[in-house]
């Protein structure tokens, strides 16, 4: 059976995991960028 789920985190680490989503997304979109050569239009 599954684990019970966690007891809720503080909103540190919300801000945390947050930062790191928009990290991951802005990392991705350079990349989408860079292979398309759309950073001329940026």
């Amino acid at each position: 059976a599954p684990a019970p789920a966690p007891a809720p985190a503080p909103a540190r680490s919300y801000v945390i995991q947050a930062a790191g989503v928009i990290g991951t997304i802005a990392l991705a979109l350079f990349a989408v960028s860079e292979n398309l050569e759309f950073t001329d239009l940026i």
